[in-house]
């Protein structure tokens, strides 16, 4: 990213902070955003002079309340928007020339992390790719940041459609406490489910004992692309 001292930054889906209290180190002042009182709660609780935090929805964010912003920073967040071109408008529009927006995320993280010879790969993978239409979740919204960013007036400018991650994106046997983390994300997939109905199971069982393995293999699953107004 390309970070100044005298950028004043918004992180959009903030969580506990941690990304936001590394670029106050950077810049001049932050913002971060969360629907989760408890992760606001936190952050308040935690943040130096130079952050600020919200309780919000992004969409119902009021940029006239903020700084004028010279970055912003998007982790997993946009892909939970049902059409994320009309708020990539909206920031743009209030950003300055030269200012930078940097976007992580998914794409098709599910089936990025199975084996491709599994007899529900392609179902899994059709299933990711047509999730956006449930206006849910946009389980592909990694592959879309590049043409989105250049529809709404920004230049891209770095692109990482490849990012290592030792959750999403990794070689090789995942670690005991990622897996922990997969078998809880399973466990949450409803519509997933609902597809795979009696065979969720199996499913559940093969894709853990994959991620668990020496086969296992790093897969475009997440991407990270910076652009710049």
């Amino acid at each position: 990213m390309p970070i100044k001292e005298t950028d004043i930054v918004l992180d959009l889906g903030c969580s506990v902070g941690n990304v936001s209290h590394l670029l106050a180190n950077k810049v001049s002042h932050v913002t971060g955003i969360d629907l989760n009182p408890d992760f606001i709660q936190f952050c308040d609780e935690n943040k130096s002079s130079n952050e600020q935090y919200i309780c919000s929805n992004f969409l119902d964010l009021d940029f006239s309340k903020l700084p004028c912003l010279t970055g912003l920073l998007g982790s997993f967040s946009l892909s939970y928007l049902a059409d994320p071109k009309p708020y990539l408008d909206k920031v743009y529009m209030k950003m300055d020339k030269g200012s930078w927006i940097a976007l992580l995320d998914v794409s098709c993280f599910i089936s990025g992390n199975m084996n491709k010879q599994s007899k529900f790969y392609e179902k899994v993978r059709n299933f990711e790719l047509e999730s956006c239409k449930s206006g849910v979740y946009d389980f592909n919204f990694g592959a879309k940041l590049k043409p989105l960013l250049n529809k709404s007036g920004f230049k891209v400018i770095h692109c990482d459609e490849n990012v290592h991650d030792v959750e999403l994106n990794f070689n090789g046997c995942a670690k005991e406490e990622v897996v922990a983390i997969w078998r809880a994300r399973l466990s949450r997939l409803v519509l997933l489910k609902r597809l795979l109905d009696s065979e969720y199971c199996e499913f559940e069982r093969e894709f853990l004992a994959f991620i668990n393995s020496d086969s296992h293999e790093q897969r475009n699953s997440l991407q990270f692309v910076v652009a710049i107004k």
